[in-house]
């Protein structure tokens, strides 16, 4: 036969029922099984008093447990337990038997299912590990001892702890009389200290302190400067629920303490000003006046300027003239003051004239990137040309370079600002 499966174990939780545990694993006798229970505490054991039947691929175990049933939190397993030798004698020259040969194998597998098993349930250190396994089992057990000490120092730990409970309860209940002690100290001292009754219940003359107070106070006359007795005092002096004598805090409708301030910026109406705070009020207002004289006199060099601004910008001068072509340079002018070019015909030939104009450096208006001029200018009509006779540009340097060419008949050109 085959080894299909890998099987080597079947395992039940008891329930109280059960007495029949089957097994899906080849076995030959019954002598190659074992049978283990495991106690609700975790202890185990092999089990005895079992039987069981095989078949061809495994069989069922029947056990009962004492008489009966395994109970509910116990548990069995039932597990290869083969011999580990091997009986099969192949001598030379003679059949082998298949079958024989067959079991061989068969129980063969079966002991290394049965390793296999055995060492799914054991602790394997991990192939990089360079412990053995003797390593291992001895940090086990110093392990298990230090859980030990532990648990016993857990222990002592534990009887001190019940012995200082019973000494804090003891010392609890001293304390707990002594409160009743110090209650009833307390009501006596109450009752000498503001008992309307007498204090002591043996002397009906008794008085507390509070009676005898209100007394002094009957019998004590008003004090003056030279008696000693009840004082009054008016307001802003205050005295609270305990006699302490106090003073009020002012305000705008009424004496009292005022507290210095070296704020200059609060709002309150409760607090006087320091001198420190005098201070430096009258330095910021030293400081507002010096800004303010500097700021008067800006103004007024501002103001003159502005006058002479308006005075020169009513003005116009002649800069320049020409009656040539060339670039014509005219300097000492006025940035963003307009600049007039004008042309008079000064032709006595033909009937009209004209020339062509270009700013080429020095102002905004009248330039062209294009290699045409972008003015020029007519005198008289003719051809259906319109004409004029003035070019306008804004300096934006005080020196303009005018470039002029194509100049037809007689023209003369001057320039104002």
């Amino acid at each position: 036969m085959t080894m299909p499966s890998s099987v080597s174990r079947a395992r039940y939780e008891g329930n109280g029922t059960a007495t029949l545990f089957p097994f899906s694993f080849k076995v030959w006798e019954t002598s190659q099984l074992c049978v283990t229970l495991t106690r609700p505490d975790g202890t185990s054991s092999v089990a005895e008093g079992w039987t069981a039947s095989l078949d061809e691929d495994g069989g069922t175990v029947s056990y009962l447990h004492e008489g009966s049933p395994l109970p509910e939190g116990w548990l069995l397993a039932i597990t290869r337990d083969m011999p580990f030798t091997q009986e099969i004698d192949l001598v030379s020259a003679t059949r082998f038997d298949p079958a024989v040969m067959e079991d061989g194998l068969d129980m063969a597998t079966a002991e290394r299912q049965q390793l296999r098993e055995q060492l799914s349930r054991s602790v394997i250190l991990p192939p990089t590990s360079d412990k053995s396994p003797l390593e291992l089992a001895e940090r086990l057990l110093e392990a298990e001892k230090t859980a030990v000490d532990a648990a016993r120092k857990a222990e002592t730990e534990a009887v001190s702890a019940t012995e200082q409970a019973g000494r804090a309860e003891a010392e609890a209940a001293t304390a707990a009389a002594h409160a009743t002690d110090a209650e009833e100290a307390a009501r006596l001292a109450r009752a000498w200290a503001e008992s309307p009754t007498p204090p002591d219940p043996d002397d009906p003359g008794s008085r507390s302190a509070k009676e005898w107070a209100q007394i002094a106070s009957d019998t004590v006359p008003l004090a003056t400067d030279s008696l000693p007795g009840k004082a009054c005092f008016p307001p802003p002096f205050t005295i609270d629920a305990q006699g302490t004598v106090g003073i009020r805090n002012a305000d705008a409708a009424q004496n009292g303490l005022v507290r210095l301030s070296n704020a200059v910026n609060s709002a309150t109406g409760k607090l006087a000003a320091s001198d420190t705070a005098v201070k430096t009020a009258y330095d910021k207002a030293v400081a507002a006046a010096t800004a303010a004289s500097t700021a008067t006199t800006t103004a007024n060099n501002a103001l003159t300027r502005a006058n002479q601004a308006v005075a020169s910008a009513g003005s116009v001068a002649l800069k320049g003239s020409r009656s040539t072509i060339g670039n014509w340079t005219l300097s000492g002018l006025t940035v963003g003051k307009p600049l007039y070019i004008l042309a008079s015909n000064t032709n006595t030939t033909g009937d009209y004239s004209y020339v062509f104009l270009k700013v080429l450096s020095g102002a905004v208006a009248g330039t062209s990137a294009s290699t045409v001029y972008a003015r020029y200018f007519f005198i008289g009509c003719g051809m259906e040309n319109s004409s004029t006779n003035t070019f306008i540009t804004i300096p934006t340097a005080a020196t303009v370079v005018i470039g002029l060419t194509n100049l037809q008949g007689a023209m003369t050109l001057r320039a104002y600002q």
